[in-house]
């Protein structure tokens, strides 16, 4: 539901002036062939991500406009992306917005590069943006989401752990 509410086209209109294609997987379609293009777009569709969490059973039963976990608790995330230009605020404002209409809130917080990175070492956060630049070889962005690279000083702020991705990583290598 969170993928369904993000406007990648307002995006990329507003943060990188257009010039920009959306993401839908992690090997973007600028790596060429690595890129797996069987993976359709990821649409934005906010009824449909009100359907889902309506499904789900996430409702807003107290009519403040923000739907409550199953504890009864509002969905709150801390949305938060590094000070370092402008268009990252931009960005998640919009991701904040659409949120806001699938009644998760999120307000953007902004911080230090460094402090976002020592959150990272005990995962303090909830919902981050960060942006990657990249090599042609796309080996490197398969291996963030490894196990090793949980560990501290590792890519993986994610904290995702499989041994079967991590095996996959190695037999495409």
């Amino acid at each position: 539901a969170i993928d369904l509410s993000v406007d990648r086209q307002q995006i990329i209109t507003i943060a990188y002036s257009g010039f920009g294609k959306p993401g839908n997987a992690l090997i973007p379609p600028a790596m060429g062939v690595f890129h797996n293009t069987d993976i359709g777009e990821i649409p934005y569709d906010v009824a449909e991500a009100n359907r889902l969490l309506d499904e789900a059973g996430y409702k807003d039963s107290d009519g403040d406009g923000i739907r409550e976990d199953k504890e009864g608790s509002p969905i709150e995330y801390r949305l938060m992306t590094a000070d370092t230009t402008a268009y990252n605020f931009r960005i998640i404002q919009i991701i904040s917005d659409g949120l806001v209409q699938i009644g998760i809130s999120a307000p953007p917080l902004v911080e230090s590069t460094d402090s976002l990175i020592a959150r990272q070492v005990d995962f303090d956060y909830d919902l981050i943006h960060w942006e990657w630049y990249v090599d042609a070889d796309p080996h490197f962005l398969t291996t963030v989401f490894t196990c090793a690279e949980t560990q501290d000083g590792g890519w993986n702020d994610t904290g995702y752990c499989n041994p079967e991705y991590d095996k996959l990583v190695e037999e495409q290598a």
